[in-house]
């Protein structure tokens, strides 16, 4: 329940957060779009400068203009370039900028018809704007396999789902139980977050983080590929039958998935199984500490203390017990007394 309760208070944490700066982003993203609409109007530039201020990391650039524009006969004026608003540690677009409307040159000014003081320099998106989608890409990720996780549990508890809620197909008296660790979608969208990740230091680096919209156009090509590649690699595993374990009721034999390194299957008596129960897999993180656990549906197979074979890893608890219940009344099991008191049992990998 504790380590339940945890996650939820990480998932709503976090998704407030992402959810906040998702706003920041798409909202200006959003109106620069539809400032693409808007009528111009011949302008003044009246001041153009770039301004350096102070950072953690070093100086950022920000460019401030002022301008004055005519509309049905009355003078406006005008201090936005662009809807976002900030500041790059990358000073060069910041003077192209000024340098493309010096002050007393003549420019196009765009005004939002229904409120004319309202108005811009530069309507439409940037690659500057396609870079923080980017940027935010893995948080995204995050923030939406933690709501699958938590939806898992939600179904799991209210429509109590068989086995767990794997997928299991059942013909000719052959069972084939389907024991992927991610689904096709999850794993192309971990691929274009890590893709996103790594477009942040690569475009970011190389362009003083204002890239171009061509550049950026390039990145997210690479990064949708990547999405798409990983959903269609996890799809053809799935097809393959890799991650199936193979019920053979007619000839009483089971076969293992393709999973935990094994690379062939073979066939296993039945009577040879003794029990299946969840190994709890704690494996220390790179600082010293621990990750989150992991639960291994394992079978354990031969005479004596015989052999464990792992069938998959999940972080789910619930899901892994759930499924393990299923396998023990599916199959003609021999429970040793010290299996049934030791349910879970942990390992450090």
């Amino acid at each position: 329940m504790r380590a339940a309760n945890a996650i939820v208070f990480a998932g709503l944490f976090w998704s407030t957060l992402t959810l906040l700066f998702d706003g920041f982003t798409v909202v200006p993203a959003a109106r620069q779009l539809y400032a693409l609409r808007f009528p111009s109007t011949e302008g003044r530039i009246l001041s153009a400068e770039v301004r350096e201020h102070d950072g953690e990391d070093g100086p950022t650039y920000s460019v401030e203009f002022e301008y004055v524009y005519t509309v049905a006969g009355r003078e406006y004026s005008g201090t936005r370039y662009r809807y976002p608003t900030g500041s790059t540690s990358g000073s060069g677009w910041a003077h192209r900028v000024v340098s493309a409307r010096p002050a007393g040159s003549k420019t196009l000014v765009y005004y939002n018809p229904r409120n004319p003081e309202d108005s811009l320099l530069s309507p439409g998106v940037s690659g500057m704007d396609l870079f923080l989608v980017a940027f935010l890409t893995p948080f995204n990720a995050v923030m939406l396999g933690l709501w699958g996780m938590g939806w898992a549990r939600l179904r799991r508890r209210w429509f109590k789902p068989v086995a767990g809620g794997v997928r299991i197909v059942s013909r000719l008296r052959q069972t084939r139980v389907r024991l992927m660790t991610f689904s096709p979608v999850a794993t192309g969208i971990a691929v274009m977050a890590l893709a996103a990740f790594a477009s942040i230091f690569i475009v970011g680096l190389s362009s003083g983080f204002h890239p171009s919209v061509r550049t950026m156009v390039i990145t997210w090509g690479v990064i949708l590929t990547g999405g798409v590649a990983g959903f269609g690699w996890q799809w053809f595993q799935i097809l393959t039958g890799k991650y199936d374990l193979i019920l053979n009721e007619m000839d009483g034999r089971l076969e293992l998935p393709l999973t935990c390194g094994r690379r062939t299957r073979t066939p296993i008596p039945l009577s040879k199984v003794q029990a299946a129960f969840v190994q709890t897999i704690e494996k220390p993180s790179s600082d010293g500490g621990k990750c989150s656990p992991m639960y291994a549906p394992t079978l354990r197979i031969g005479d004596g203390d015989g052999v464990l074979e792992k069938l998959t890893e999940w972080y789910d608890a619930e899901k892994a017990t759930a499924f393990v219940e299923w396998l023990n009344e599916k199959l003609p099991l021999r429970k040793p007394s010290r299996l049934r008191d030791a349910w879970l049992t942990k390992a450090v990998e």
